[in-house]
């Protein structure tokens, strides 16, 4: 994690940070993969907003993202 980054980050500011990953996909991974996120520890909940961690490019970048609703890619 970068020392000025923030340990928790909305949607929204995860996706403008991170130019590859837009808010839509982001919702898109959730419906489909919350459990395994919830697991992993890539997200979590402040009431109902989800927010995203540090654990979610890990989770990327660990092949998390590589079959999406049944569709290998």
């Amino acid at each position: 994690m970068l020392a000025n980054q923030e340990p928790f980050l909305t949607k929204r500011d995860y996706a403008a940070s991170r130019s590859a990953i837009t808010v839509a996909s982001l919702n898109w991974l959730i419906f489909n993969k919350r459990r395994e996120l919830e697991d992993a520890g890539a997200i979590t909940y402040l009431g109902r907003k989800i927010l995203i961690t540090p654990e979610m490019d890990k989770f990327i970048l660990s092949g998390g993202t590589k079959i999406i609703g049944g569709n290998a890619r």
